[in-house]
């Protein structure tokens, strides 16, 4: 215990600088957490810097489409390394919006909170636990890896006797499909930390609905490019009541129109 508690210290001293938050990688405590090409994922943290941020924490899930077949996940991983890799991802970055630390448009607790931005380089939308085509789809490892670090090394869930911890969970776009399909699950994999956690969806644009394309680009359907994602990466965190409402459909439960109506946390 006291090691970890050793390697939380040096992980703070490390993040707390300017504003920027620095990468923080999975190599030596989750193996198993790795991008598409399987380097190893992680993240970007800083710690809250003030009293009133201390028991709030903030956990936003990048953005960046999926793939699902090899020639896309190939064109993918061309064009977007960082989102196949991490590789070429920065030692540190200074991000804007809910994760600001200056921005004066926040509440207090949320603009001092402790606040993590989960990498993107499963490209599953972080739901995925599976290997196909020689790839790794393990975007849900490297959520459960986040999660079991916020406990171990940053002290989630341990606030003190007769207060919770906040834990604000969500993400953008493929993020935030990758948050909705785990949401309800978060407690759970938070594990005994969870009985002092209140958590709560943040979810930034992750309502697609089963309408074909209004384009003649030659998009796909949305309903279509789940059902692949679900085929490929085999995401199990489906929620009971949605999986049962569609049996045979179990790839509609990772498409908004479908899932959101069986999420139970606010």
């Amino acid at each position: 215990t006291s090691g970890l508690f050793a390697i939380a210290f040096l992980l703070a001293a490390r993040v707390v600088r300017g504003g920027y938050m620095d990468l923080v990688s999975f190599k030596d405590r989750h193996a198993d957490a790795v991008c598409l090409d399987g380097t190893p994922s992680g993240y970007h943290y800083r710690p809250a810097d003030s009293d009133e941020g201390k028991r709030m924490w903030i956990v936003y899930l990048e953005s960046g489409g999926w793939c699902y077949d090899p020639e896309g996940c190939a064109e993918r991983c061309v064009k977007r390394p960082e989102l196949c890799t991490s590789t070429v991802w920065p030692e540190s970055i200074k991000v804007g919006g809910i994760l600001s630390g200056v921005n004066e448009d926040l509440h207090v607790s949320l603009r001092t909170a402790n606040k993590v931005f989960l990498r993107y380089c499963s490209s599953d939308a972080h739901m995925g636990d599976a290997e196909a085509f020689g790839l790794q789809f393990r975007g849900q490892r490297v959520v459960q890896a986040l999660l079991t670090d916020l406990v171990e090394l940053y002290g989630l869930g341990r606030g003190g006797p007769g207060a919770k911890d906040t834990l604000l969970f969500g993400g953008g776009s493929a993020g935030a499909r990758g948050a909705m399909v785990h949401l309800d699950y978060v407690p759970a994999m938070l594990g005994n930390a969870a009985a002092d956690v209140k958590v709560i969806g943040f979810l930034d644009s992750p309502l697609w609905l089963d309408i074909e394309p209004l384009n003649d680009r030659g998009d796909e359907a949305l309903l279509s490019q789940s059902v692949k994602v679900h085929n490929v990466s085999k995401a199990t965190h489906l929620g009971a009541d949605c999986a049962a409402a569609y049996p045979d459909e179990p790839g509609k439960c990772l498409l908004g129109e479908y899932r959101m109506p069986y999420v139970t946390t606010p």
